[in-house]
């Protein structure tokens, strides 16, 4: 039996790269969500479940995006569910340990690779999902 799609909550308020990220993931066989700020992100949230990783870019890194974050983090539905944030911009030593503390990986806008990006989602895409099979 062929096993379920995982599916992949993209967080991005440019929807030219929500579509970037989306087509991305379907072609490495994801299902993308995706939604244009961390309010309509908790909305699908409400409405759906079952999702392997959060992808959430933090350009501008907003109080929205942090909100976001938190609630991922203190809901039991998603509060094992890694979270990979993107950033354009140059953190500091101390944001980005911030960052690294609530998150599973950072990826850098400016040195973004592509070879990376789908590396990192496969791989805390599939410690998730080995982890909800281990909590069956």
């Amino acid at each position: 039996m062929e096993q379920p799609k995982q599916r992949i909550l993209i967080v991005d308020e440019d929807q030219l790269l929500g579509e970037f990220y989306s087509c991305l993931l379907s072609l490495q066989g994801y299902v993308p969500v995706w939604a244009s700020s961390g309010d309509q992100a908790k909305r699908i949230l409400k409405q759906q479940n079952g999702f392997s990783l959060a992808v959430v870019d933090l350009l501008p890194p907003t109080e929205e995006y942090w909100s976001l974050i938190r609630h991922l983090r203190q809901t039991p539905a998603t509060a094992e569910m890694p979270i990979m944030t993107i950033t354009g911009i140059s953190l500091s030593y101390e944001e980005l340990e911030k960052i690294k503390q609530c998150c599973n990986a950072v990826l850098l806008k400016g040195s973004f690779e592509l070879a990376k990006f789908k590396d990192t989602v496969t791989q805390l895409s599939q410690c998730h999902c080995h982890a909800s099979a281990s909590h069956a």
